[in-house]
Formats: C-alpha cells, sequence, structure tokens
C-alpha cells in the first residue's frame, strides 16, 4: 500500500497523525505501518510513524508476514478522519502510552 491511503496534519490527540484519504471499511488493510522488526528495533514506514494511540481505536496492528505489519481497519473510517490504534495491543517492540506519557496513567487513575 503507498502513502495515497493517508495523509499527515496536525492532530488532536498528539502532534501530527495519519489522516484516511478516503474512506475504509472494517478488515481493509490501510497499510504497512513497520516493515521489519527485531526483538531490540524496527523500521517504520511514515504510517508506522504518524499513526497515534487511541482507547478507542479505528484500527488495530496486524503481522502480515515475518516481521511485516499493516495497520487494518476495525471498522469503517471516514475519509478525513484520524487513523488510530490501541498501542496496548501491539507487539513488545512498540512502545505503550505510559512509556510515551507517563503522566497518562496517574490522569487516568484519578479519573477513575
Amino acid at each position: 500500500m503507498s502513502d495515497e491511503n493517508f495523509v499527515t496534519a496536525r492532530s488532536s490527540i498528539h502532534g501530527d497523525g495519519a489522516f484516511a484519504t478516503r474512506p475504509f471499511s472494517s478488515g481493509d488493510s490501510i497499510g504497512i505501518m513497520v516493515s521489519s522488526s527485531t526483538t531490540t528495533s524496527m523500521v517504520r514506514t511514515k504510517l508506522g510513524r504518524f499513526i497515534n494511540h487511541s482507547d478507542n481505536p479505528n484500527a488495530s496492528m496486524q503481522n502480515v508476514r515475518d516481521d511485516v505489519y499493516e495497520a487494518q481497519a476495525l471498522r469503517g473510517i471516514a475519509a478525513k478522519e484520524e487513523i488510530t490504534i490501541s498501542y496496548w495491543d501491539t507487539p513488545s517492540f512498540v512502545a505503550k502510552p505510559h512509556n510515551i506519557d507517563p503522566q497518562r496513567l496517574l490522569r487516568k487513575s484519578v479519573l477513575l
């Protein structure tokens, strides 16, 4: 898949994000996120660098062959909607939300 499925733009979640350029249906492949990985490193694509975390994601990271991972739609995604995944549901080589934003767990526990 090429970058034609998304563009990067300012995100209300964090920095810049990946936004759909066309509608996606549940199960559709959005694009490759990681083109190779080991237990200590990975080669991220543009989509892999800009896809943000959400507790209510519209996509997931799926292993499609060997060490290649792609984003797949979990539900319908509208054109111009930000594409998100849950970092909690990713391989161990992907940073988890509390590693990226340590205050996140504190904020979440205060809200509970």
